[in-house]
């Protein structure tokens, strides 16, 4: 070890000045979309079910604009949208929201609201976007299916 007095004016050991290309990358932010069903089945025609599009950024810098697209299936009816931030839109069956900047590390989440229409197996897709790259979009894309039996048919009288 060096006497104190020989850092007087400089650095007594410059070994460790070397930086690495990993502490000098710049952030990328990565976002990753989730998809799930806050309304308990059963389901049935005529419903109204929520989903719950969740968006993460698990990048390492901020992500900007950023919006998530649900484009309905036939068999649901738009009924509302609520984002944690931003604003929301339906056009013809596709729900667009605007959700802005979502912070490295945090979320944001958009229930959507809708109706069952028809019986069957209903698929729901949602896929999240941000301006500029990311690291990893494979994972911008989710989906949540259910099943919907027909409505029951209450006090139809016997023939």
């Amino acid at each position: 070890m060096k006497p104190a007095a020989a850092m007087v004016g400089g650095e007594a050991d410059t070994t460790d000045n070397a930086a690495t290309a990993a502490a000098l990358a710049v952030g990328v932010p990565n976002l990753a979309v989730a998809k799930t069903i806050v309304t308990p089945g059963p389901y049935e025609a005529g419903d109204v079910v929520t989903y719950r599009i969740t968006v993460t950024n698990s990048g390492t810098a901020d992500s900007t604009a950023v919006t998530v697209t649900d484009a309905l299936p036939a068999q649901l009816r738009f009924e509302s949208a609520n984002p944690s931030s931003g604003a929301c839109s339906e056009t013809g069956g596709t729900v667009t929201c605007q959700l802005g900047v979502i912070a490295f590390g945090a979320s944001e989440a958009v229930d959507i609201v809708v109706t069952l229409w028809n019986s069957g197996i209903i698929t729901n897709t949602a896929e999240g976007s941000m301006s500029g790259g990311e690291a990893d979009e494979s994972d911008n894309t989710a989906a949540a299916t259910i099943t919907a039996a027909r409505a029951a048919l209450a006090n139809v009288p016997a023939l």
